[in-house]
């Protein structure tokens, strides 16, 4: 009986040797199959930017050999061909230094992620001073914002006191840099004007709207309409609405009415 256990063991030994052989097999062939599909997949769509990502999350997802190298090599292979477009660097930022995309990692952001996070913005906006990659910036800013004031309950995160990381006076200092830089854009400037008001700072959210209503977005129906529900809300908070206040309310209203399209002064 003892004989026939020990056979019944062999057997088995024999079996789990088989199968691991054949797994370490798989594995290796697995990623050879991987990188064929990938080259050829690139070489079809070498412009597709979302073709690379999920490339380079089913490799994260297995558990092939040597995936730590076709890793490295999609990562090269992005950054080659797409480090100048915006949509690249503000991938980079929001996937390999802070994934905003997972709430638990956002919970424990630290500001020495923050920290690389903006020099990596820093960094692109010196090759590419365009608004749309400002715009990534003030976003990724925004989204930092929120999940520090949502996301976690812990007051030590980004803390200006301890880590001298501030990212609302940080982000005003970024859409200040887009209008200095020549890459503001009604978008842009809508958010920051908005931006001031949840910051409570109407005085100014006042100031800036009116400064580019006159300016270089004195067409922008969304910026008038944003600065004119200032103006009363300014009115309400401050003054006793008489006829000079209501004056210099109503025309400039009157005035944008006749000079923008209908369709767009239904906005107003």
């Amino acid at each position: 009986m003892a004989l026939d256990d020990k056979r019944d063991d062999d057997k088995l030994s024999n079996h789990d040797g088989d199968s691991k052989e054949r797994l370490d097999l798989f594995l290796e062939q697995g990623l050879s199959v991987l990188q064929t599909v990938y080259s050829g997949s690139i070489k079809a769509l070498p412009s597709s930017f979302s073709l690379r990502t999920q490339f380079l999350e089913i490799v994260e997802a297995t558990n092939l050999a040597h995936s730590e190298d076709m890793r490295n090599e999609i990562l090269a292979d992005m950054k080659r061909d797409f480090s100048k477009e915006p949509k690249y660097w503000d991938w980079l930022v929001r996937q390999e230094v802070i994934d905003l995309n997972n709430p638990e990692s956002t919970e424990a952001v630290t500001a020495d992620q923050l920290s690389r996070a903006i020099q990596v913005y820093e960094e692109s906006i010196k090759f590419m001073p365009w608004a749309s990659m400002f715009d990534c910036y003030a976003k990724f800013l925004m989204d930092v914002i929120h999940f520090k004031n949502h996301g976690s309950q812990s007051s030590e995160h980004f803390s200006a006191t301890s880590h001298g990381i501030d990212p609302i006076s940080h982000l005003l200092v970024v859409y200040e840099k887009a209008e200095t830089m020549g890459c503001i854009t009604e978008d842009l400037d809508c958010q920051h004007v908005s931006f001031l008001l949840q910051l409570e700072k109407v005085d100014e959210a006042k100031a800036l709207a009116a400064k580019f209503c006159y300016g270089k977005f004195s067409a922008a129906v969304w910026l008038w309409a944003l600065r004119f529900s200032i103006e009363m809300i300014f009115i309400q908070s401050n003054c006793t609405p008489n006829k000079a206040v209501l004056s210099s309310f109503f025309e400039p209203l009157r005035n944008v009415l006749l000079e923008v399209p209908i369709s767009e002064a239904e906005t107003i």
